[in-house]
């Protein structure tokens, strides 16, 4: 008989189940890393763009992720960034602020309860040392259903997410809420995920590059809806001037590879 014809790359839908057999031409997923039986689900898999997001539902039991929205609603410096709180966390001996809509945030450094969460939570996604645990995190709370982000990526040039593959690992405390993802073409794939309170939710590969994502305002009954608090890992693989931490060589375990058109990118040409 004639040899099996490989499985053609799927444009951007979801959701898919990871299929072990289409790991090569593509990154090292969460899913790839996790222990067996975790029960990660993929509901965006776009192999052509080399963009995947996970969801792990229920990660975390019910009385654990109250003890951590507790501890997490208590311990955080909040600064007010417009329709949310906010805070941004790293490890040291990192210092960089982090910069985004046309606001700074000052850093402040892990506290224990950053680090007692990230146990609890990393290994869930594969990372069983504490060396490969991210090295930032930010933190948002959302007092109700009016409070909310809008569309955008995490494309700041400490990530370098437009450049190279970019894990970004998200926990959810508190209230469920929907957490949107979009081609940046609006007319594209679009989808969204409900996160409960312990849930799990990842973005991979070049997403960073090719879609954005929000956390909408909920218009049902937004004035009934509890806090909800976010936080959201990420590795600083360019610190800035004056950091301690610049040339420490931290990594992300998505690795180094440049996406097509990084290179072009990072020099100001035009992408392919």
């Amino acid at each position: 008989p004639s040899p099996a014809r490989p499985a053609k790359r799927r444009r951007a839908r979801g959701p898919a189940e990871p299929d072990q057999r289409t790991r090569e031409g593509r990154p090292e997923l969460v899913v790839d890393r996790a222990p067996a039986g975790t029960g990660w689900t993929y509901p965006l898999w776009d192999e052509e763009q080399r963009c995947f997001s996970g969801h792990l539902r229920g990660a975390l039991g019910h009385g654990l992720a109250r003890r951590f929205f507790k501890a997490v609603d208590e311990g955080v410096p909040w600064e007010r960034t417009g329709p949310r709180w906010t805070a941004w966390m790293v490890r040291p001996p990192c210092s960089c602020a982090y910069g985004y809509g046309g606001m700074t945030v000052q850093p402040t450094h892990f506290p224990e309860w950053m680090e007692e969460i990230m146990a609890a939570c990393m290994p869930l996604c594969g990372l069983q040392e504490p060396s490969t645990w991210p090295n930032s995190c930010n933190v948002n709370r959302y007092d109700s259903g009016w409070e909310s982000v809008g569309w955008h990526a995490d494309d700041e040039h400490l990530f370098q997410g437009k450049y190279r593959d970019c894990l970004i690992i998200s926990l959810s405390l508190g209230q469920a809420r929907t957490f949107e993802l979009r081609t940046w073409n609006c007319g594209g794939w679009r989808g969204k995920i409900l996160l409960v309170g312990g849930d799990l939710c990842t973005m991979e590969g070049m997403m960073q590059r090719h879609y954005q994502h929000s956390a909408p305002k909920e218009c049902d009954d937004p004035e009934s809806m509890g806090p909800r608090i976010n936080l959201t890992w990420r590795w600083v693989v360019e610190h800035g001037r004056g950091c301690a931490a610049a040339g420490a060589g931290a990594r992300s375990p998505a690795g180094g590879r440049l996406g097509r058109g990084a290179a072009a990118l990072a020099s100001g040409q035009a992408a392919p």
